[in-house]
């Protein structure tokens, strides 16, 4: 890499992190916004190389938003985390993006962080090249309504009495608790909607890294695990 750098930034008075990686200085600049929030990227740098290779053609910006990663040290970091503060946090760096580059930057969102990077794009066309929204959120408590019942409808067609059981006890959206988040008996739900998808790895990634593989002559296992062993949740960078 010609470029592998790891950086703090000031952004609505706090200090966030961004790992900026790539293979010519003069490709232009690809900025990733992360689903979350609370989901790093700098811990994914290596393995987003390994399994897309955007490296080559860019020079990628992955960042730890507020609240999350790298940029978690301290309880006024988890302060004032809402789509105006994570927009406004995203004009900041694009800002200085343009100012270290010289240029425009393209931008990448996936799930919320396609909302943020919309919300970004929209107030500050002037530093945006391109948008490429990933499963944008539109009408999250519609989404959330029409998952549950998906789910639910599954559950009772394939007679899963458990897995049920499980989504009942959970309810249905609006879901506002850490506990309505999580399964106390996670197999069941796993067993109904296909094992070895890890419910923190995107479809995107899960789908790139098979077909990696597969293009090595390696089929992938049942439960394949990120290349080089990726990191997560604030973790020093690889």
């Amino acid at each position: 890499m010609e470029i592998d750098t790891l950086e703090a930034i000031q952004a609505g008075g706090t200090t966030q992190w961004i790992r900026i990686r790539g293979a010519d200085a003069s490709n232009p600049v690809l900025l990733l916004i992360q689903q979350g929030p609370g989901l790093p990227m700098i811990n994914e740098a290596r393995r987003f190389g390994h399994l897309l290779g955007l490296e080559q053609a860019f020079t990628v910006v992955y960042w730890d938003q507020r609240g999350c990663g790298r940029s978690l040290r301290g309880r006024q970091d988890r302060a004032g985390i809402s789509v105006e503060r994570m927009a406004a946090d995203t004009v900041l760096l694009l800002e200085f993006l343009r100012d270290r580059f010289g240029a425009k930057t393209y931008v990448a969102g996936f799930s919320f962080g396609g909302t943020v990077g919309a919300v970004a794009a929209a107030r500050r066309p002037d530093l945006v090249a391109t948008l490429v929204a990933v499963g944008m959120d539109i009408d999250g408590a519609a989404a959330g309504t029409a998952a549950y019942d998906f789910a639910l409808a599954a559950a009772r067609q394939r007679g899963s009495r458990r897995a049920t059981r499980q989504l009942q006890a959970i309810g249905p959206p609006p879901h506002l608790t850490s506990r309505q988040f999580a399964a106390r008996q996670p197999g069941a739900l796993t067993g109904l909607f296909g094992r070895g998808c890890l419910p923190d790895r995107p479809r995107y990634q899960r789908d790139t890294g098979r077909a990696a593989a597969r293009a090595r002559g390696h089929g992938p296992g049942p439960h394949p695990a990120p290349p080089g062993g990726a990191r997560r949740h604030g973790a020093g960078p690889p």
